[in-house]
């Protein structure tokens, strides 16, 4: 008796762990399917909104308490906003 035989007839006798597996093996690969479209369309969202500004934005953690602060060069200025 070959292997694919062998595991369609044990698929058909166990067929509650069978549907099981199948439930969550789908579960996972749909999980997976939507971290990748959210992660694409968030870096398609981040390139947009660079290319609409024509500038940089830098979200970073305020340890310090104080709400912001800005520097300027010989080419833009750069404001930097942090919140809690």
């Amino acid at each position: 008796m070959g292997f694919i035989k062998r595991a369609g007839l044990y698929c058909v006798r166990q067929r509650f762990k069978t549907f099981i597996l199948f439930l969550v093996l789908t579960l996972i690969a749909t999980f997976m399917l939507t971290n990748i479209a959210i992660r694409d369309a968030a870096n398609r969202a981040t390139s947009d909104v660079q290319t609409a500004i024509g500038g940089k934005i830098e979200l970073i953690l305020d340890t310090e308490g104080h709400m912001g602060g800005g520097q300027q060069n010989e080419w833009e200025r750069l404001t930097i906003i942090t919140g809690i």
